[in-house]
């Protein structure tokens, strides 16, 4: 039987990537439009389908996403950041 080629370490790392996605495309922009991958706007998250947002309570701050910009087109990429310990409350 073939594993699945993630981790959960890289799986929790995108838990929100498509929470990052829908904010960025919920209001149609133009590929010349959209907003920074990176940032969150939860408002937007009504506007499309989108799972429930939830928050891991001993994460200290957010991963980065997975999405990038490739000329017109979003493409996501999964993997584990090198330094995953220090998203993490420790202590």
């Amino acid at each position: 039987m073939q594993q699945w080629p993630f981790d959960h370490r890289t799986l929790v790392a995108h838990d929100l990537d498509w929470h990052h996605l829908v904010s960025a495309t919920a209001v149609n922009p133009s590929p010349d439009d959209l907003p920074d991958l990176q940032a969150l706007d939860a408002s937007r998250l009504d506007a499309a389908w989108c799972p429930p947002l939830m928050f891991i309570l001993n994460l200290a701050r957010h991963f980065p996403t997975g999405l990038r910009r490739v000329g017109r087109r979003i493409d996501l990429a999964l993997e584990k950041p090198d330094n995953y310990e220090d998203y993490f409350v420790h202590g």
